[in-house]
């Protein structure tokens, strides 16, 4: 769930924050995400229906997770090991704002950034495979992505 406020004319803030989560048979997985976007329209065209906005926005954001796997000891035996980590990452982002009917949005945006995660252990996780999907991934990460919502 996000929300964007106008600062100036050709300003805004956009606040955004989700949870995700994930109970299977092999992996239970609980997470938090807050996102922090400035974003700065260089192109606004306004009409009565509907309006144009183009975008480049910085952005920080920080990711808290804790995950449950099933690992098997020697013995054939399951066991379910916790982990609990923090991922915090910047960059860039480039997008396209599409309103439309007075009052809904389309957002389509893409770019990327930076990620570091703290306090991940990857033998804690038998599914790690260290790339830009794994929970636990640091390193450099594209983003790509649509929205819609409504202007109230």
């Amino acid at each position: 769930m996000g929300y964007e406020r106008f600062i100036q004319p050709n300003t805004s803030l956009f606040l955004a924050a989700g949870l995700s989560f994930k109970d299977s048979e092999y992996e239970k997985i609980f997470g938090v995400r807050t996102e922090a976007q400035m974003r700065f329209h260089v192109y606004t065209l306004i009409k009565p229906r509907e309006s144009h906005r183009l975008y480049f926005a910085p952005y920080l954001l920080n990711q808290y997770y804790e995950t449950e796997n099933t690992v098997y000891d020697s013995y054939g035996n399951s066991i379910w090991q916790t982990d609990t980590f923090d991922a915090f990452g910047g960059g860039m982002l480039f997008g396209w704002s599409f309103s439309f009917a007075n009052r809904i949005n389309l957002d389509i945006y893409t770019g990327g950034g930076l990620r570091k995660t703290f306090n991940y252990d990857p033998s804690q996780n038998t599914y790690y495979n260290d790339d830009v999907f794994d929970y636990g991934y640091s390193g450099i990460v594209p983003r790509l992505g649509i929205d819609i919502g409504f202007w109230f």
